[in-house]
């Protein structure tokens, strides 16, 4: 995924905004993490990973250098972009 695909899913997710609220659970369900991570399900990755969800913003999130590596390591993706990029494409 280049900067400008990334630009064109930031603002597409602008243009949506605020017509469906999602929560993270449901937009990385357990079919995703299943296919396509170690993990059997979304809380069963958030417990590997040891972070407490409601209390990051997802751009602490984002740009959390231990998360995009936990990501490369225990999903088919590179990084947090790699697997966005992949989801909205596929599932959304």
């Amino acid at each position: 995924m280049n900067n400008t695909d990334i630009d064109n899913l930031i603002n597409n997710l602008e243009k949506i905004k605020g017509t469906n609220e999602y929560k993270i659970s449901e937009i990385l369900s357990d079919e995703f993490i299943k296919s396509n991570t170690k993990f059997k399900t979304f809380n069963e990755l958030i417990e590997k990973l040891g972070l407490k969800m409601e209390k990051k913003s997802f751009d602490e999130i984002y740009k959390n250098k231990e998360f995009n590596e936990f990501i490369n390591l225990n999903t088919k993706f590179n990084n947090l972009d790699s697997m966005l990029g992949y989801l909205f494409e596929h599932y959304l």
